[in-house]
């Protein structure tokens, strides 16, 4: 093959992963949308959900604060519908690179675990981290101050609070996937224990 036609090769071959990302965009694009959608339905039950480990009402300071409000926990649920899909559609897309690793049972396998993983993590910041939290939190008031927490505050807080333990939680599963890439030394991971525990 000559030079021309290895450079005109290796376009067409861009030019498809380019095809195929974009196509791959796409897809995740409409799910988020279709759970924004969903999510703004279900806005009352969700809102009522999220509020369940706080005892007192929500305010907003702006005029326009409970729009915001709904269409930040419509994204919310986009985002959080998203993301088993954003996963499968990252492994598909680097699948071919790869394909003794990620053969599809595996990917199927990979994606389900996650979503359960998530799901654990989400759980147990939501029933058992926020709860605590926001009883320790409560517990330096100071007389003379009342808290008055605003909407945007709160859903922020239990937000990093779902995606940090949803985070965490998959650390087993990215792990075994690393290890299947390139096997891992339990040595090397005994060296960064202190530093996994710190952090």
């Amino acid at each position: 093959m000559g030079r021309r036609e290895k450079a005109l090769s290796d376009k067409l071959v861009m030019l498809d992963h380019i095809r195929e990302l974009r196509l791959r965009l796409i897809v995740v694009v409409a799910v988020l949308v279709a759970g924004g959608v969903l999510g703004y339905l279900l806005f009352e039950p969700i809102l009522a959900w999220l509020k369940s480990p706080l005892i007192g009402d929500l305010y907003y300071s702006s005029p326009a604060g409970s729009f915001s409000f709904v269409m930040k926990i419509a994204t919310m649920v986009g985002i959080a519908l998203a993301v088993p899909l954003i996963i499968y559609q990252i492994i598909m897309f680097i699948r071919p690179a790869i394909p003794k690793i990620f053969w599809l049972k595996r990917v199927a396998g990979y994606t389900g675990l996650s979503v359960l993983l998530a799901a654990a993590g989400a759980a147990f910041g939501f029933y058992l981290i926020l709860p605590g939290a926001l009883n320790f939190f409560a517990g330096f008031q100071v007389e003379g101050l009342s808290a008055l927490i605003g909407a945007d505050s709160y859903l922020s807080f239990v937000t990093n609070v779902l995606i940090t333990f949803m985070i965490v939680f998959q650390i087993p599963l990215l792990m075994v996937i690393i290890d299947h890439i390139k096997p891992i030394n339990p040595r090397s991971l005994l060296k960064g224990e202190k530093y996994a525990i710190l952090g």
